[in-house]
C-alpha cells in the first residue's frame, strides 16, 4: 500500500506526500525534507552565496545563450499574466530607474529598438507571419542598396520596406522586407512591388531606366 504521509527529517512534522519533492535516489521516491524546509534552506544558501550564484548563472547564460533564451520564453509563455503583473509592479516601484535604463539602452541600441518596434507594429497589424527581422542582416544581404532605385543607402538612414505592405496582408519576414531609401519608401506608400519609374526619388536617376 502506498504511503500518503511522511515525516519531514528537518521539522519532524508529519505531512502529506504531496508536500515533498521527488527524489529518485530514495526508496519512496521523495526527498526527506518537506517543500517548506527545502525552500527555507535554499533561500538561506542563496542569501549566503548570492554573488557567487549570480555569477555562475551569468556564465552559464553567456555560454548557452540560445538555451537560456528558449527557457525564458517557455517560462514566460506558461506564466504570461503573472510575469506581466510582476514586471509592471517592479517598474512602478522603480520608475525613474527604469526610464534611465531604457533611455541609455535606446541611445546605445537604436537599431535594436527599431527592430523590436517593427515587430510590435506587425503584430498590431495582424501580420500572418512575424519573424525576428534584424535590420543589420537585411542591410548586409541587400548590399546596402535600395531595392527600388538601386542607389546606396547609409545604414543609419535605411528604411525597412515591406514589399507587400502589412496593410495588404504582407508578412514581417526576411522574404518580404528589403532596404529602402527614404524617398522610395515614402513614395511607394501602400503599393505592391512598384516599378522604379512609379516610385522615384526626386532628382535621382534609376539604373533600371537607363537603357530605355
Amino acid at each position: 500500500m502506498t504511503k500518503t504521509v511522511k515525516v519531514c527529517r528537518v521539522c519532524e512534522v508529519e505531512r502529506q506526500t504531496s508536500e515533498f519533492y521527488a527524489a529518485k535516489v530514495n526508496a519512496d521516491g521523495l526527498r526527506n525534507d518537506c517543500k517548506a524546509c527545502f525552500k527555507a534552506a535554499s533561500k538561506k544558501t542563496y542569501v549566503a552565496n548570492r554573488d557567487q550564484i549570480l555569477d555562475k548563472h551569468r556564465q552559464w547564460k553567456t555560454a548557452n545563450r540560445d538555451r537560456a533564451l528558449a527557457k525564458e520564453r517557455e517560462r514566460y509563455a506558461g506564466n504570461r499574466e503573472s510575469e506581466r503583473a510582476k514586471k509592471n509592479a517592479r517598474r512602478r516601484a522603480n520608475l525613474a530607474k527604469y526610464r534611465a535604463i531604457e533611455l541609455a539602452y535606446h541611445k546605445a541600441n537604436k537599431q535594436v529598438w527599431a527592430d523590436a518596434r517593427a515587430r510590435r507594429r506587425a503584430r498590431l497589424k495582424a501580420a500572418p507571419v512575424v519573424e525576428r527581422v534584424y535590420r543589420r542582416k537585411v542591410y548586409e544581404r541587400d548590399g546596402g542598396l535600395c531595392y527600388m532605385c538601386r542607389q546606396p543607402v547609409e545604414f543609419a538612414d535605411m528604411h525597412l520596406e515591406h514589399k507587400i505592405p502589412l496593410s495588404k496582408g504582407g508578412e514581417h519576414s526576411y522574404a518580404n522586407v528589403a532596404v529602402s531609401c527614404e524617398g522610395c519608401n515614402l513614395g511607394k506608400g501602400v503599393k505592391i512591388y512598384p516599378r522604379p519609374s512609379e516610385v522615384c526619388c526626386e532628382n535621382r536617376d534609376h539604373p533600371g531606366e537607363a537603357g530605355r
